[in-house]
């Protein structure tokens, strides 16, 4: 059982590589800051009047796709991605039509995202299963035994969460999103769909029994913090709908995480929904 120091001990180490694969992921994709406006750029940015008409009510933005047209039209891409267009706004709002203000934000958002995969891993890590202790009978070489494991799994924690990291922001296949300013929108829908899952993985977490029964007080307050993080969830998934379409793609990855993850919560969950 990891103890409360070992934990927050973690949990730096995991912020520190975080960081470390965000500056990586920035750095790596610096050559894409000076790029200017190109092909689509021009019809999603320079061209639409959502962008660089700010006279223009916000609500019309949900009534247009991304690229300006009125989504009822023929025409229209049918894409609708008001939240992606807002960002663009602001950043015009601010710096007029720089390409180097857009593709800062784009690489800042890849940094982002790859540093929530670090996040991502660390959840995954910290609910895999742990190898049994040897029942030892001296408690001098049980605690050795403990702190062994410990730094067994500071150290699988860290590269595991150095590859996983760096693998994500050195990829090939995030070169178009990242350089391409259009592709703000997965880089934005991706930052909303990662926290969307982290927040789940606690709410999990927080309402599983044995997180609940430890006292009554406190269990309670778990269920509550709990129900409070599933909110966020579907607060997040809306923000990642409404930023690019795949992000309502989220209920189904965490549907398919509690059932391959969490089975008995699952299972119980849906005998308790019968009885009522």
């Amino acid at each position: 059982i990891m103890t409360k120091q070992a934990e927050t001990d973690n949990q730096k180490l995991v912020f520190v590589i975080g960081v470390a694969v965000f500056v990586f992921g920035f750095i790596i994709n610096i050559g894409g800051l000076y790029g200017e406006f190109a092909f689509d750029d021009n019809l999603a940015i320079v061209g639409n009047k959502d962008v660089t008409d700010h006279d223009r009510p916000l609500i019309e933005l949900f009534k247009h796709d991304f690229w300006g047209q009125r989504i009822y039209k023929p025409d229209s891409h049918k894409s609708f991605r008001p939240f992606t267009v807002m960002l663009f706004r602001s950043i015009h709002y601010f710096f007029g039509l720089s390409p180097p203000a857009f593709h800062f934000t784009n690489l800042f958002l890849h940094g982002l995202v790859s540093f929530l995969v670090v996040v991502i891993y660390y959840t995954l890590w910290s609910n895999s299963p742990t190898c049994p202790e040897s029942q030892i009978q001296d408690v001098q070489d049980h605690q050795k035994q403990q702190q062994h494991n410990q730094q067994i799994k500071q150290y699988s924690l860290s590269i595991g969460a150095i590859v996983s990291g760096a693998l994500f922001a050195s990829h090939p296949v995030h070169v178009e999103a990242v350089t391409g300013l259009v592709g703000c929108a997965e880089l934005f829908s991706g930052v909303f769909y990662c926290l969307a899952f982290i927040c789940y993985h606690q709410s999990i977490v927080l309402s599983n029994p044995n997180a609940m029964s430890k006292t009554s007080d406190h269990g309670r307050n778990n269920g509550i913090v709990s129900l409070v993080l599933i909110f966020f969830v579907l607060f997040l998934f809306i923000c990642a709908t409404l930023s690019k379409e795949t992000g309502f793609t989220v209920l189904g990855v965490v549907a398919v995480y509690e059932i391959l993850c969490f089975p008995s919560q699952a299972l119980s969950s849906t005998s308790s929904n019968k009885l009522v």
